[in-house]
């Protein structure tokens, strides 16, 4: 039996308590809560999605993995992108609430403008420790499965860092998943708990991770290409295509 592995950020800080303050800090406070959207979910839904939750950390198959470092892992790429520019100027990037970690498997979500069709595109991240290649392979999977049926991944509990400019609530969007290693994590968390600030700017990790999200939506284009139309997912493949198209293009950009 494959385990169900959280490696998600809550309830869990970094040994090192200057990126506590520095990172860990900051971005907890901006974490989505179930109240924030009692405006557009009944409370028998939020309710039903904490059940979920629940049932999750208290199932057989449910073993915190690897906690600590993965928690470290989210923030250093949330930070990297909103606070060190790794992916440019208007980029948005929100961590998830527990539902949408737990459940839809996704840790931040990022949003872009495109000015071609004038909407808000979404890109979900699941940042990843596993050395286990079943826990990869398993992944790689949900992801596939998702496009074959014609569909995306959703954040439910999705809050806009500027209201101004999008809406809170469901969003749909590719999720991709971003590893990282020990050594990688080890060397970003001195540097970012000392404010090293060009170190940063100029880590090749901000490459790889861009390598990483380039290659699955690439990835993810083909395969969806490769699927047939049959009703009633048609119309759903081609909608995706073009999302796909458009955020490969965004990726390519960020990435020269």
């Amino acid at each position: 039996m494959l385990r169900l592995t959280k490696e998600g950020a809550f309830g869990y800080k970094s040994k090192n308590e200057d990126f506590n303050k520095q990172v860990i800090k900051k971005w907890d406070a901006m974490r989505p809560k179930y109240d924030n959207f009692r405006d557009i979910y009944t409370s028998g839904q939020i309710e039903r999605n904490k059940l979920k939750v629940r049932e999750l950390k208290g199932s057989v198959e449910y073993e915190p993995v690897r906690a600590k470092r993965a928690t470290e892992a989210e923030y250093i790429v949330m930070s990297g992108i909103h606070d060190y520019l790794w992916f440019g100027e208007g980029v948005s990037v929100v961590p998830t609430n527990e539902y949408d970690d737990f459940v839809n498997k996704i840790d931040l979500a990022l949003s872009f403008f495109d000015r071609e069709t004038k909407k808000n595109l979404y890109l979900g991240i699941d940042v990843t420790t596993a050395e286990d290649p079943s826990v990869m392979h398993k992944k790689f999977n949900d992801i596939a499965l998702n496009l074959k049926n014609g569909k995306l991944s959703q954040v439910r509990y999705f809050m806009p860092d500027n209201p101004k400019n999008d809406s809170k609530g469901k969003k749909e969007m590719l999720r991709v998943v971003v590893k990282l290693k020990d050594s990688e994590i080890d060397d970003l968390v001195e540097k970012f708990a000392q404010l090293k600030t060009k170190k940063i700017e100029q880590n090749p990790i901000r490459l790889k991770i861009l390598e990483q999200i380039d290659k699955q939506i690439s990835e993810a284009f083909l395969y969806l290409a490769s699927w047939s139309g049959t009703p009633p997912d048609y119309k759903d493949r081609k909608d995706i295509q073009q999302y796909l198209e458009i955020l490969r293009k965004k990726i390519k950009e960020i990435n020269k």
